[in-house]
């Protein structure tokens, strides 16, 4: 393998370090991305909050978990170059890391700290999604989809995001449940056996 050859090869495999404005780190990723440019940063996914307001809004946003920071694949780095030097360039501002006046390159095993933070924040985030949902009308009859009463059903006494009161009827009477673990029956087909089909039944009587 040649020296040119061979620098090409380790250029492949490992990535240059860009520094930007924390709020353009995302702006940054996407206008790299959308020209070709293989780059990444570790995000995650989290509640959209309605303008001047406390409450959630519907959907997510991607935030970024090491804002200032973005990872491209080394054999961009004169593409990048290129594009820092450019006065018209459509991307927004960023730096290459540099070390005595070469580009800094790291390997994919020096990324890894950094791919399992992502993992840890998107299952962290999912997990306090599916804590929240809807609130479920007054009245509704629903199911439980989750939990120890999977498949029964029963009428809604008061929801919020987070908890609902059922009145099961018969003597569970009325409990509370997480209202991510139900579903207004209807909207959804319940997919049951019909020995559960026949227990709310029974408790009602």
């Amino acid at each position: 393998m040649t020296g040119e050859s061979h620098e090409g090869s380790l250029r492949s495999s490992r990535w240059c370090v860009l520094r930007m404005a924390a709020p353009r780190t995302l702006k940054v990723v996407t206008s790299l991305r959308d020209a070709g440019i293989e780059i990444w940063t570790p995000v995650v996914e989290r509640q959209r909050r309605a303008p001047r307001s406390k409450k959630k809004a519907e959907g997510t946003v991607p935030h970024p978990i090491a804002p200032t920071f973005a990872f491209a694949r080394a054999v961009h780095i004169e593409e990048l170059r290129a594009i820092r030097r450019d006065p018209l360039s459509p991307h927004p501002d960023f730096s290459l890391l540099q070390h005595r006046g070469e580009v800094v390159q790291i390997r994919d095993s020096d990324l890894a700290g950094l791919r399992v933070s992502q993992e840890v924040e998107q299952r962290k985030a999912g997990s306090i999604r599916k804590d929240r949902a809807q609130p479920l009308d007054v009245g509704a009859e629903v199911k439980m989809t989750d939990g120890p009463f999977t498949s029964m059903s029963g009428v809604v006494v008061s929801s919020d995001g987070r908890r609902t009161f059922l009145n099961f009827g018969g003597m569970l009477g009325r409990v509370e449940i997480a209202t991510s673990n139900l579903s207004e029956i209807g909207l959804e087909a319940p997919v049951l056996t019909p020995a559960r089909k026949q227990a709310p039944a029974a408790l009602a009587a």
